[in-house]
């Protein structure tokens, strides 16, 4: 099958109730993906409504020549059904390659049988075309995460329960449970959606259709037990102040019954679901993904409810007026919105990685409008991708390793090497919840600027007990520093000078870069992840992992989050950069709160120009209306005196005079 990489997707709400309603909308289209809404069909009908629908778009594909790829969105059901305990028993195992069993004493709902039956007719319908197009099955589990509308929780509770469940938890302290006691096997919907993308783009090889096409079990390999979900929300968000003992389940007669019919107790019905391994592997090797954390997930989910549809926490009952709040009351940091594409935009930067011309000032545009505006941007295509799964593996697991490995390579004079808990601080602030390695340009002993003593030049130093963090951290480095440079000259257009403007500056540039690790914060008064703050540089370049927790400060004060989005980095303006803009350009407040209360892993790369470079304010930036605010500075000066503040840098030695290096004496 050939390749169709363009990712030109459209969207599409068709009523395929007459037989070529589909044709005009493929014509031209490489790739089909089938997601079927159906809540007000009776189960016993849908076998033959799965099948008249999923018999018209197999018809509306064979007229369509350019057709390649159909990917049809099953369910777990179809791995295996709630009936099938007895079976499951005997195999605890989910994967691709399983069935309901059909000759279970229980009776398949049509559900079940109508997936299957799709499944099949898509398959053999791909088998008798001789190959022109390959069919793609996809089983989801059980969908959790961030919901985009205000009726998604209003949704018939018998057709997509998950997000109505925890609807229901968080507003009324109830919940029902689900069939036969089964745990929700979770999938973030993000997930769901973005490997949907990557199968229907991707030419994946060695895949050949069997009996029931190409099948892909979607699921984090992560459960939990719905009665669980109240003690999980409230761990995540304490500020909602959810009593899990205060929750209730519904009495449900109809598992009373099941439990009889099955001839299993309630106890032993739950360890075999428990004992269940479910098997994500074959996804995860075909399309190199990692799942979001089930935390996440359940973070999202609630943090939308709230923003999106407006639901309000059930008051605690037992609630005490003088309890002791957790971080997140705390840090008066309340649970917020995801930022939109307007407010964060995501840009394409294939071209300026290519060098095509005229991508610079291409790119200038998209540039000046996310500047004038949060100040931050997404990058997408940037190349980083390889050497960015290297080194966060490799962060993992020095983070992980014993306390006396990590001081062994504490920071130094130069500032480069481990910085431990506590050691950043804002003034006014709690220390932060994090620990990094820190790193910058390796700038021999020898040369002038460091036997100078001039702050922020000098070698770079790295663990003797764990030297494998060396070369995926220069990797990485000399990489994102590249992006970085090309990134300015996109910037130096943006505000109508020449792409080299900041190239004078660039030579011996004082880049940084940071690998932090977050882990759960503490519960205690006023810890972030990261005190809101503003960088201090030029650019940063940010690579965070699924965990996510960046939160932006609109220019209109409202707190947003700047989500984890896979295959991008996430952009923004710092303060030095404003300051040659006049302030044209936004340096704004963002912080980092690790509401998922798991270990969290970013990389972030501070762009700084060199020592000796004069900041003046840009012609194109001053005004009759708008003067300029600055004096000239030394780009030295102000890093060295934001250093001391946060990081608690001491530069000061016997060596040099630090005031006269800094006013260039």
């Amino acid at each position: 099958m050939p390749a169709y990489s363009t990712g030109l997707l459209s969207l599409h709400d068709c009523d395929i109730s007459s037989e070529a309603a589909l044709d005009e909308i493929l014509l031209g289209c490489h790739g089909l993906i089938h997601a079927a809404a159906d809540p007000d069909v009776p189960l016993e009908r849908r076998p033959e409504e799965y099948g008249r629908s999923s018999q018209r778009i197999l018809d509306s594909v064979k007229r369509c020549s350019s057709i390649t790829r159909v990917i049809y969105v099953s369910s777990a059901a179809a791995i295996m059904g709630d009936t099938d305990l007895h079976e499951l028993k005997a195999r605890p195992l989910m994967n691709e390659t399983r069935y309901p069993d059909v000759h279970s004493t229980h009776d398949l709902n049509g559900y079940v049988l109508g997936k299957l039956q799709s499944e099949h007719l898509f398959a053999e319908g791909a088998k008798a075309t001789g190959g022109r197009f390959d069919v793609v099955i996809t089983n989801p589990s059980d969908n959790i995460g961030p919901i985009l509308s205000k009726s998604h929780a209003s949704v018939r509770k018998a057709w997509t329960p998950w997000h109505c469940t925890v609807a229901e938890i968080i507003s009324k302290g109830t919940f029902s449970q689900s069939y036969a006691y089964r745990p929700w096997w979770i999938v973030d919907v993000r997930d769901t959606a973005e490997i949907h993308v990557r199968l229907l783009e991707s030419n994946i090889s060695g895949l050949q259709a069997d009996a029931h096409g190409n099948r892909f079990f979607l699921c984090s390999a992560e459960s939990i037990r719905v009665e669980d979900l109240g003690a999980a929300i409230a761990r995540l968000l304490p500020e909602i102040d959810l009593d899990p003992e205060d929750i209730t389940c519904h009495s449900n007669r109809a598992q009373e019954d099941l439990v009889h019919s099955f001839g299993l107790t309630e106890s032993e019905m739950r360890k075999i679901w428990m004992g269940c391994q479910l098997c994500n592997e074959k996804v995860c090797a075909a399309l190199g993904f990692a799942f979001r954390p089930l935390d996440v997930s359940l973070l999202d989910c609630v943090a939308s409810l709230m923003s999106v549809a407006g639901m309000r926490p059930r008051q605690n009952k037992t609630a005490k007026k003088n309890k002791r709040f957790h971080s997140s009351q705390s840090l008066d940091a309340a649970v917020v919105r995801a930022a939109t594409v307007e407010e964060i935009p995501v840009i394409d930067v294939s071209d300026l990685i290519s060098g095509k011309p005229g991508a610079v000032s291409e790119i200038a545009t998209s540039i000046r409008h996310a500047c004038l505006g949060t100040g931050f941007f997404y990058v997408a295509n940037h190349g980083l991708e390889e050497h960015l799964a290297v080194l966060l593996r490799i962060m993992r697991e020095y983070f992980n390793s014993a306390e006396e490995v990590k001081a062994a390579c504490s920071v130094d004079k130069y500032q480069r090497g481990y910085r431990g808990q506590g050691c950043d601080q804002a003034p006014g602030r709690l220390p932060d919840c994090k620990e990094s390695f820190d790193m910058g340009v390796d700038v021999p002993l020898s040369h002038p600027a460091v036997l100078a003593g001039t702050p922020m030049h000098g070698p770079n130093q790295w663990p003797k007990n764990f030297p494998e963090l060396r070369v995926p951290a220069e990797n990485y480095f000399a990489a994102c520093e590249h992006l970085g440079r090309m990134l300015l000259a996109g910037v130096a257009c943006s505000l109508g000078q020449p792409d080299d403007f900041f190239e004078p500056y660039c030579s011996e540039a004082m880049v940084q870069m940071r690998m932090f690790h977050y882990p759960p914060p503490p519960d205690e008064q006023g810890v972030y992840g990261s005190s809101p703050h503003t960088d201090y540089g030029m650019i940063t370049v940010l690579a965070q992992d699924p965990v996510g927790g960046l939160e932006v400060q609109l220019l209109n004060g409202e707190w947003v989050s700047a989500p984890y989005i896979e295959g991008t980095l996430v952009i923004n303006i710092g303060d030095m950069l404003a300051r040659w803009t006049n302030d044209t350009y936004h340096s704004t407040m963002h912080r980092v709160v690790n509401r998922a209360r798991t270990d969290r892993y970013s990389v972030a790369m501070f762009y700084h120009l060199e020592a000796s470079a004069i900041v003046k304010t840009i012609d194109t930036c001053i005004a009759k209306d708008k003067p300029e605010k600055y004096e000239p500075i030394k780009y030295l000066t102000h890093i060295v005196k934001r250093f001391e503040e946060v990081l608690q840098a001491k530069f000061s030695d016997n060596q040099y005079n630090l005031q006269q290096l800094i006013a260039g004496a």
